[in-house]
């Protein structure tokens, strides 16, 4: 073959012309087919002596002939997809081999996995941080966020937008030598983007010179929080002429001990032995008796944020609570703040839970002088950005339960849809919300009750799936709910997976706990 004539060759027809090339001993061919037959046979054989679920045919069916067919046929391809996942969750590989491998590839190799890369003096960094300043931004969400603004101007409420910069802004010297210390990066086309939506009239909310990121996690550190809390405060009162409340809160002090969300993602399940866990001081926000700061529907300031929002707030996060974004902000203008958070996707999330709202007739947006609009820059180039919908809805009757406050209900019940259970090893956080929507409603006395219910529980906790995380369609199950609105505040921040109907994510949840399936 002529040198030439191989560039003309596809990557594939020079695979084959090598193995054509290829020599290799037969004593050599022998052993590794021995070697490859022997991992083949002892995987499976280790598992079903260690664990292997068991296949649970399709229950009772409905229909004839080939109504029949089908649906059995349906059920056993979802039995044989739940039995999958529970195989690859329960695999003896799964939960053994990658933390000594990962752990070989930190310590001695000093590099982290697909999510969380290893930098100078023990600092991690989230891999999709890095690849945003490498990934334009994407310019629709200029028309997105503007006509998110018109639609609240058109109520007599500003709109103030807070994009937080990412770990690597203001630490990419320890991300990379290439960089001095106090070296500041800027995505090369965030000017572009800023000043085509100041042009177009958008506030930015102003933010500080410089911000502090914890060493193994994405989020800014406490004392940048809360100067970031200081200047929104300022901004609120001058913009939208918010005058300071009247109610008494004040702070409390609490010192944390924490590994970060980025050190969660390595999987390592053990302490890093040359880094010690970081300690950062929070400052809870407590009111006149004493009690935690909550968000307040009837404030004239809604805050819609992400993680960075939720951190400090949400305890699931790990780094405290009462003592976040929207509660600072709180203690600051001396009154309640109303507030919509959700750990990811900051670009649609909670405009969506604001949008889903509306559309059930209740005017979350009523009273409002400002809405505060915080997301990681990250969704710049990332995030999803679609024009929504906020016009107020019509309430309409509902034949779903809904509970007031302090309400509970122990029912029987069967699943007719859920969610998609979220997979540990590809979701960024490590608690997981997902929904069941339930029918065929009965006390546990066995007497019916009229109606259907949307239910969200816990289907990830601690990066581990719950048991209710293998929970099926068409199975029968005894459940306590609970009002969603005493428990919004615990769980409402947290990644959710929502049912694909758009008409039952706009029913009134309940929560959902101490689940039992009912054979």
């Amino acid at each position: 073959m002529k040198q030439t004539d191989k560039f003309t060759l596809s990557r594939e027809e020079e695979a084959l012309d090598e193995i054509k090339r290829t020599q290799i001993k037969r004593s050599e061919a022998q052993a590794a087919i021995t070697l490859f037959l022997f991992f083949l046979i002892i995987v499976p054989a280790v598992q079903l002596l260690v664990s292997i679920p068991a296949f649970e045919m399709p229950r009772k069916v409905q229909g004839k002939g080939i109504d029949y067919v089908w649906e059995y046929n349906k059920q056993l391809i979802d039995q044989k997809e739940h039995w999958e996942s529970s195989l690859e969750e329960q695999s003896f590989l799964q939960k053994f081999f990658p933390v000594p491998f990962q752990r070989f590839l930190t310590q001695v190799l000093h590099t982290g996995n697909e999510k969380a890369i290893v930098g100078k003096e023990d600092w991690l960094f989230y891999e999709t941080d890095i690849r945003y300043y490498q990934t334009p931004i994407n310019f629709n969400s200029v028309a997105c966020i503007i006509d998110f603004a018109n639609q609240l101007e058109k109520r007599g409420i500003k709109l103030l937008l807070m994009p937080v910069p990412l770990k690597p802004t203001y630490h990419p010297a320890m991300l990379s030598g290439r960089y001095p210390a106090g070296k500041r990066l800027q995505h090369p086309d965030y000017a572009r983007w800023k000043a085509e939506l100041q042009s177009a009239g958008i506030s930015f909310a102003t933010l500080p010179d410089t911000i502090t990121y914890l060493r193994e996690d994405t989020h800014w550190d406490a004392a940048s929080m809360e100067k970031a809390a200081d200047y929104l405060a300022n901004d609120i009162r001058s913009y939208a002429t918010v005058e300071t409340g009247t109610t008494n809160y004040t702070l409390e002090n609490e010192k944390i001990c924490q590994r970060g969300d980025i050190y969660s993602m390595l999987r390592l399940k053990a302490l890093l032995p040359w880094g010690a866990p970081q300690t950062v001081e929070i400052h809870p926000v407590l009111n006149e008796r004493g009690e935690g700061c909550l968000p307040s529907r009837e404030s004239p300031v809604l805050l819609l944020g992400d993680s960075f929002s939720n951190i400090y707030s949400l305890q699931g996060l790990g780094w405290g609570s009462g003592a976040g974004l929207a509660e600072q902000l709180a203690f600051r203008l001396q009154m309640p703040i109303d507030a919509i958070r959700r750990n990811d996707a900051g670009s649609i999330a909670t405009r969506k839970i604001l949008q889903n709202e509306l559309k059930r007739g209740r005017d979350r947006l009523n009273g409002k002088q400002v809405v505060i609009w915080e997301f990681a820059e990250r969704e710049l180039s990332f995030g999803e950005w679609e024009k929504l919908d906020m016009t107020l809805g019509t309430p309409e009757p509902s034949t779903f339960i809904a509970l007031d406050s302090g309400d509970s209900l122990t029912v029987q019940g069967t699943i007719l849809e859920r969610s998609a259970s979220p997979m540990p090893d590809k979701v960024t956080y490590a608690d997981h919300v997902i929904a069941l929507h339930l029918t065929d409603l009965r006390h546990t006395s066995g007497d019916s009750i009229p109606g259907e219910a949307v239910v969200y529980t816990m289907g990830m906790k601690n990066r581990e799936l719950t048991p209710e995380a293998f929970l099926r369609a068409g199975d029968h199950i005894r459940i306590t709910l609970k009002s969603w609105q005493d428990n919004e505040t615990q769980y409402g921040g947290f990644n959710r997976n929502e049912l694909d109907d758009i008409e039952l994510q706009l029913q009134e949840p309940v929560w959902g706990e101490n689940i039992k399936r009912i054979d």
